[in-house]
């Protein structure tokens, strides 16, 4: 079996660099600020103006589950009495200062490979797990000074089944930050090599399993390690630790691969006093790949619930680094005694008939009752004011009053004036040009009910919209005349077989009409109802 041994120092440098890595931050290092916020007033069903909110994540986790995956084939044979003097220490810095520690669980697992020829030996294994997670120092730092160095036989080990393992049988906390940092100089075993025979998983399932645990991987490659510890550092949102010959470069590394490890900030709302649901809108909803050290922005606002009891309330919000709570915000408001809001009543919606050119007049009213303040009448606004509504386009009139709480309440009428009158159209029979009176049409005028010399005057009158138009229509060619005002003065002539036409006339005389039959006079006003009233001369003698 081929191996490539590290020196005894360069393994304890990299150790030296993890403890002078994790001691420089105190787990105090996260937050949220603004800590407290007042919302204020609200009422339900109200929302309250936003704040910006900042979550700080700690370089390192509050909430540690930290588990070493040691390669123990022989090549790591030189240096497990390093690694068991470097335990105690890296244990006190991953817990960080007595005056402010972190909650800190460690484990220990290992691997060597599969005991079959011609990846292992009889003595191998491809997966051990010699300390579960315990939050005791001295369990820890025992199992470590157990262990021992042997055995291999192919190049490649078992990385991926102690990793796999690893992730399913440690006892991880349900929201602590899991990091497994796994040492090894080799390369893995896939589960294609021999011809697809070798027992242990690939690494695509060997990430699944890593993945659905939450855990991050940190790589640390020593010379002879490949790239398969970079995919896995990345395919978890890990980090990778190249090992060097000084301390000053693996410090550097590993300060960096510590602070790329990435996750997701959220926040959520745990408890209300007294007990209450407030709705958290934070935007955006999450803020994904936020680096260890780093800090996510939130806009932060609340909705209170219809049906929330008057109150003052005091609410935790929790923000989390994936699973790990790295800060608490308390926030507070006040749900007021309920204010009701007035009620306002005004006139119902009519449709009236024009009584003039002005158009109708309609004595309405607008109320108000507040259950707090009783009449408010007084303090109702309206956008009309007059009792006279114009003929044409409906009027709306729109009225609103506000309580002295703000509470308000709206309400509108709508005032239709139509013309539906028909006007008043008139014939008269007018003095001719001589000067003679000719007698009114009747029985006893020329034998015919008819006005013997044909002069008139056209009139027309319409009380609401006015007269629009005054015409004069043949009633056998149907030929019409005009349009004409009032006043008109015509001398009508009756053609039977003529061309009905109208000329200018002279004199008291406007116009000379020609018809084939009688006429009507025909009055049309502005709203566009119409009547008619008959001009009548004899026909001409034969």
């Amino acid at each position: 079996m081929a191996k490539i041994y590290l020196p005894a120092r360069m393994l304890f440098l990299i150790l030296a660099a993890i403890t002078l890595t994790f001691g420089i931050v105190s787990s105090a290092s996260a937050g949220v600020t603004p800590e407290t916020h007042d919302f204020g007033v609200l009422n339900p069903g109200d929302t309250s103006s936003e704040i910006t909110k900042t979550v700080d994540v700690p370089a390192i986790s509050p909430l540690l589950d930290f588990v070493m995956l040691v390669d123990l084939s022989g090549s790591y044979r030189n240096d497990l009495p390093n690694i068991k003097s470097v335990a105690p220490g890296l244990w006190d810095t991953l817990k960080g200062p007595p005056a402010d520690p972190r909650d800190l669980q460690t484990g220990l697992t290992s691997f060597i490979d599969f005991p079959q020829s011609p990846w292992g030996g009889l003595s191998d294994y491809p997966f051990r797990l010699h300390q579960d997670l315990t939050s005791d120092k001295s369990s820890w730092t025992t199992a470590i000074n157990a262990m021992s160095a042997s055995g291999g036989r192919d190049t490649p080990e078992s990385q991926y089944e102690a990793l796999l393992q690893t992730a399913n049988q440690i006892s991880w906390r349900a929201t602590s930050t899991r990091v497994i940092a796994i040492t090894t100089d080799a390369a893995f075993h896939n589960d294609t090599d021999s011809g697809g025979t070798y027992p242990g998983p690939s690494q695509a399932a060997t990430i699944t399993a890593l993945n659905a645990q939450g855990i991050k991987v940190i790589a640390i490659k020593a010379p002879g390690a490949t790239s398969q510890m970079d995919a896995i550092a990345s395919a978890t949102g890990g980090a990778v630790v190249s090992s060097t010959s000084t301390s000053s470069d693996i410090a550097s590394a590993i300060l960096t691969g510590l602070a790329a490890l990435e996750d997701t900030v959220t926040g959520s709302l745990i408890s209300c006093d007294p007990a209450a649901s407030p709705v958290l809108n934070l935007t955006p909803g999450s803020v994904l790949n936020v680096e260890a050290g780093g800090s996510a922005t939130f806009a932060e606002s609340i909705t209170v619930p219809v049906g929330t009891a008057p109150g003052t309330y005091e609410c935790d919000v929790e923000f989390t680094w994936g699973e790990t709570g790295v800060g608490i915000q308390t926030i507070s408001f006040e749900v007021p005694i309920p204010n009701t809001p007035p009620q306002i009543t005004v006139s119902p919606s009519v449709t009236l008939e024009a009584t003039s050119a002005a158009g109708a007049e309609y004595l309405w009213s607008a109320t108000a009752w507040d259950l707090e303040q009783g009449d408010l009448t007084g303090s109702v606004i309206c956008d009309y004011a007059s009792t006279t509504f114009p003929l044409g386009a409906p009027t709306v009139v729109k009225c609103s009053v506000i309580d002295a709480g703000g509470l308000s309440d709206a309400d509108e009428f709508t005032v239709t004036v139509v013309d539906t009158t028909d006007p008043l159209a008139t014939c008269d029979e007018t003095a001719n040009p001589s000067g003679k009176n000719v007698p009114k049409a009747g029985k006893n005028a020329g034998k015919s009910g008819q006005n013997p010399d044909g002069f008139y005057v056209l009139g027309g009158s319409d009380s609401a919209s006015g007269v629009a138009s005054i015409v004069v229509v043949d009633d056998v060619s149907g030929t019409v005349f005009g349009p004409w005002p009032v006043g008109t003065t015509i001398k009508l002539t009756q053609a039977e077989g003529a061309t009905p036409d109208a000329k200018p006339g002279s004199g008291d005389i406007d116009w000379k009409v020609k018809t084939n039959g009688d006429a009507t006079v025909v009055v049309t006003d502005q709203a566009g109802n119409s009547s008619g009233a008959a001009c009548l001369v004899p026909k001409p003698a034969k």
